[in-house]
C-alpha cells in the first residue's frame, strides 16, 4: 500500500500521513521516491484513531484530531478553518492555556520540521497562529493578581511565544502589558521603570548568546522579579516560575 492510499484509509491529508511516517507513528519502507506500508499497520493506526474519537465523544477535546486539522489548515494557509479548530476545542471545554500548550505549540513545531513546506508557508502559518492567540488573550475577569510586563528582548524576533505567555498570564488573572518581540534594551528598561510591574516575563526561543546576554542585563538592571522563558517550556511551567519569582521577591 502506498502513502496516498494509506492517507485515504485513515481519512487524513497526505501531509499528515507523511508526518506520521517521519515520526515513526506509521511504519513505512522507502521505495524509490515514495513509501510502502503494510495494510495491518494502517488498520492498527485507524483503530487507534477511532478509539480516540470515541473518547472525544465522552466530553473532552480530541487533541490528536484537533492537531491534525490545525496542521492541515495552517499548511494550506487557511485562517478561517484554523480558527474553527480552536473554536471547537474551546467549545469542548479546553482552556486558552491548553489551546496554546496542546494545540498551537506542537503544531507549529511540526510545521517547522516539515521539509515539504517552504519558509514562506511556515511564516504564514505563524501569522495565523498569532491572530488566533491574540483572540485568546482576553483581559482577566475579577480581581487581578498583579501587573506583568511580557516582551522578547532585542534579537528575538519570534512573536508568538510572548503572545502565548500573555494568554497564560491573563488566564491566571494577571493584568499584562504585552510589548511584543525584538524590543530594544533601553525601551524595555524605560517601560519597566515607568510601569512598575510585579513581574517581568521575557520570552526567548533563539539560541543566540547576545539575546541571553540582553535578558541577563535587564534582570540585573531592574528591581522586580524577571522570569525568562525558553523553547520547550510549557505555559504551566512558566506560570509556576512566575508564582515562585513573585513569592521570592515578596519574601
Amino acid at each position: 500500500m502506498n502513502l496516498e492510499s494509506a492517507a485515504k484509509v485513515l481519512g487524513v491529508h497526505y501531509q499528515t500521513a507523511y508526518r506520521w511516517v517521519r515520526t515513526g507513528q506509521l511504519p513505512a519502507a522507502k521505495v524509490g521516491s515514495g513509501y510502502e506500508l503494510l495494510p495491518e499497520d494502517v488498520e492498527r493506526l485507524a483503530e487507534e484513531r477511532r478509539a480516540q474519537a470515541r473518547r472525544a465523544e465522552a466530553g473532552s477535546p480530541d487533541w490528536v484530531k484537533a492537531q491534525e486539522r490545525l496542521y492541515e489548515a495552517l499548511a494550506a494557509a487557511q485562517p478561517e478553518p484554523a480558527q474553527l479548530v480552536v473554536d471547537d476545542v474551546l467549545a469542548a471545554g479546553a482552556t486558552p492555556l491548553q489551546v496554546c500548550d496542546r494545540l498551537l505549540a506542537p503544531v507549529l513545531r511540526w510545521l517547522d520540521d516539515d521539509d515539504l513546506l517552504l519558509p514562506g508557508q511556515v511564516a504564514a502559518a505563524a501569522e495565523i497562529c498569532e491572530e488566533v492567540a491574540g483572540r485568546l488573550a482576553a483581559p482577566p475577569r475579577g480581581r487581578p493578581r498583579g501587573l506583568a510586563v511580557v516582551a522578547s528582548p532585542a534579537g528575538e524576533g519570534h512573536r508568538l511565544p510572548s503572545l502565548m505567555a500573555t494568554v497564560a498570564l491573563r488566564a491566571d488573572r494577571w493584568r499584562v502589558h504585552h510589548l511584543g518581540a525584538d524590543v530594544p534594551d533601553e525601551d524595555l528598561l524605560s517601560f519597566i521603570t515607568e510601569a512598575l510591574p510585579d513581574v517581568v516575563v521575557l520570552s526567548l526561543i533563539v539560541t543566540d548568546g547576545r539575546v541571553a546576554e540582553a535578558a541577563a542585563r535587564l534582570t540585573a538592571a531592574v528591581d522586580v522579579p524577571v522570569v525568562v522563558g525558553a523553547a520547550g517550556r510549557s505555559l504551566e511551567e512558566l506560570l509556576e516560575a512566575v508564582e515562585g519569582a513573585v513569592r521570592a521577591g515578596a519574601g
